[in-house]
């Protein structure tokens, strides 16, 4: 998986989210990757750290066990600095070896292939399909 496969989602309307993987910014660019423990949101807005010069931004999500949405965010070792979620000002090449790295562990250490996750309903922005962008 690389950043040149992942679709990312435009938000289409303003909506209330207790979520924090998504925002009620209709100029969000989202995409999240489950790696099976925790999911990869990388977002690029006129609000994430470098979004307005076209850099990305990610935060990392523990996945919770029984509903398979993310919850609290959590520091990813080796990718975000110790104690910090959130690493921005990142460029497409930084975000697809972050993503090549994490595929890479992810397959070799949990035997778990990635998955990305896509908003598949227009009531509820909190529905989830997994599906596997080719």
């Amino acid at each position: 998986m690389t950043l040149s496969d992942i679709l990312f989602q435009k938000n289409t309307r303003n909506h209330d989210s207790n979520y924090r993987h998504i925002t009620n910014n209709v100029d969000d660019f989202h995409a999240l990757i489950d790696f099976g423990g925790y999911i990869l949101s990388i977002v690029q807005n006129d609000r994430s750290y470098g979004g307005h010069n076209g850099y990305f931004e990610i935060g990392c999500f523990s996945k919770d066990p029984d509903t398979g949405y993310a919850s609290g965010m959590m520091s990813l070792p080796g990718v975000t600095d110790e104690g910090d979620s959130i690493k921005g000002w990142l460029t497409f090449t930084q975000v697809d070896t972050i993503i090549r790295q994490l595929e890479f562990e992810s397959l070799t250490v949990h035997n778990v292939k990635p998955k990305q996750l896509l908003v598949t309903s227009e009531n509820d922005c909190h529905a989830y399909r997994n599906s596997e962008v080719d």
